[in-house]
């Protein structure tokens, strides 16, 4: 048994036992470690080398000849660098993100004791370290038994990375247009609140003093906090939306500036700037001049994806 084939089978056999508890079929639980982190390319190709088949009962199972495969890499008795090299090209490599994701699926408790069981020198006192200690492990451990493949003199994974840099795969672009279009719907949605709350503080300051005024501020006020509670909830969904979209492009930056450019305005929108709807003298020019220059870049970004 060679140190990748010890080193995968040690990590699958620990999460197998300790996270998921030996409650699935070990084919399919090794199928599933696999996809794990990957970007969609990356799942369709381990679901085309390990395929599934329809019994005569209608249940979905994984092929015979596919699923003794995947066993044996659970047990260590077939070398993970027979798949290294497409499970590596396929991870999503900005920071361990799409991993650390998935692993947000599983209970603290486990994860902590499945990182002592690998022996990470992981702080239990911080989850998302350890999560962080678990992600790299893991790609360490890809990375290693995928170098084993490489037959040329002299090359390494940094033709591998100049690839994935330069290439917007079908279902990047796919996902890249998915997320500028909810982007942009979202811009649009908060704008439409912020202006909203502007005019009727506008309204505000102008009521007078006289009964009728009175009771419709009463109302005003009403309707504005309101309104702040919308853009409260849905603030934190751009912010999100945000997040996917600089995780998806920081690697392919290279690619066109308006990659940087979008990556630039999904970073920034994090500021509280934007975030105040409350003060008197907030104006909103930041918000919208940051609207406005945000959707134009969305708008050119869409159109560089169809050239690409």
């Amino acid at each position: 048994m060679t140190k990748n084939e010890t080193e995968f089978s040690k990590y699958a056999t620990s999460f197998y036992k300790i996270i998921e508890g030996e409650k699935s079929g070990k084919a399919e639980f090794v199928k599933m470690l696999l996809k794990m982190g990957l970007l969609d390319n990356g799942k369709k190709i381990i679901d085309e080398l390990f395929p599934t088949e329809t019994t005569s009962k209608g249940k979905t199972i994984i092929k015979r000849e596919a699923s003794d495969r995947l066993r044996k890499f659970l047990h260590g008795t077939n070398d993970i660098s027979e798949i290294a090299d497409e499970v590596y090209a396929a991870l999503d490599h900005d920071n361990y993100g799409a991993y650390i994701e998935a692993l947000e699926d599983y209970e603290d408790l486990k994860l902590i004791k499945f990182a002592q069981a690998l022996e990470l020198d992981a702080d239990i006192k911080d989850i998302n370290k350890v999560r962080y200690d678990i992600a790299a492990n893991y790609y360490s451990i890809i990375e290693k038994a995928s170098t084993k493949n490489y037959s040329e003199p002299g090359k390494t994974n940094d033709c591998k990375d100049v690839v994935f840099s330069y290439t917007l795969e079908e279902p990047e672009k796919k996902a890249l247009v998915k997320l500028c279009e909810l982007t942009d719907k979202a811009l649009c949605d908060l704008k439409k609140l912020t202006d909203k709350i502007s005019d009727k503080r506008h309204e505000l300051k102008n009521l007078t003093d006289s009964a009728e005024d009175q009771n419709w501020k009463s109302y005003l006020v009403d309707d504005i906090d309101s309104l702040k509670e919308s853009f409260d909830e849905d603030y934190p969904k751009l912010e999100k939306l945000c997040t996917k979209l600089i995780r998806l492009l920081e690697p392919k930056t290279d690619m066109d500036e308006e990659f940087l450019k979008l990556i630039s305005y999904a970073n920034n929108i994090g500021n509280d700037e934007y975030k105040i709807t409350c003060p008197d003298e907030f104006k909103y020019n930041a918000f919208n001049l940051m609207i406005s220059n945000f959707k134009e870049c969305i708008k050119r970004t869409l159109r560089v994806i169809d050239k690409l």
